[in-house]
């Protein structure tokens, strides 16, 4: 929703409004009173994008109305690499919302990339090349740029046999191999 023709976008056709509450193009706010007061008239929740602000900008959530807003603290907060995303949930809102996002250090084994790695050399073992990167990161190049279509697709169904079959759960493909 462009901040120009905002007004008109939001209608009792809308059920949920995202908005950034900072142009990051060009570091104008957005005005969260007016347009939280726009989706609720519309019978809409608001949802408020706070990458842009969080720590630099001050705000009262409660007291502007607001439905939910997310956030990082890597920005202004200086968090650095891997810190936690914030959530904020209007306490009306408590009873009913669900987070199905873990994030990074939401559960038990936070580095446990699951099979990545041995999905990867699984793949090049049946003559799919692949890449793993940290953290679960598994990159394959099939590109029709310079490969042929028949490729491309022999390499999807290479790829589909190996995750019905399972083939990285042989031991030999858990092993972390020195690559020089």
């Amino acid at each position: 929703m462009h901040r120009t023709n905002s007004p008109g976008c939001v209608d009792n056709q809308v059920a949920a409004v995202l908005l950034s509450n900072v142009d990051y193009r060009s570091g104008q706010l957005m005005n969260m009173e007016r347009m939280t007061r726009l989706a609720h008239e519309a019978g809409a929740l608001i949802i408020w994008d706070l990458r842009h602000s969080g720590g630099v900008v001050p705000m009262d959530l409660d007291g502007l109305g607001v439905d939910f807003a997310v956030g990082c603290t890597y920005k202004y907060v200086i968090g650095g690499r891997g810190a936690p995303a914030d959530v904020y949930v209007a306490e009306r809102h408590h009873s009913e919302a669900r987070q199905p996002l873990s994030e990074w250090w939401g559960h038990a084994v936070p580095f446990d990339f699951g099979d990545g790695y041995a999905v990867v050399r699984a793949m090049i073992e049946q003559g799919v090349i692949g890449d793993f990167c940290e953290p679960g990161i598994m990159r394959f190049g099939l590109a029709p740029y310079y490969l042929r279509y028949v490729d491309l697709f022999d390499a999807v169904e290479v790829i589909a046999d190996c995750m019905r079959r399972k083939v990285w759960t042989d031991p030999a493909f858990v092993e972390r191999v020195v690559v020089t």
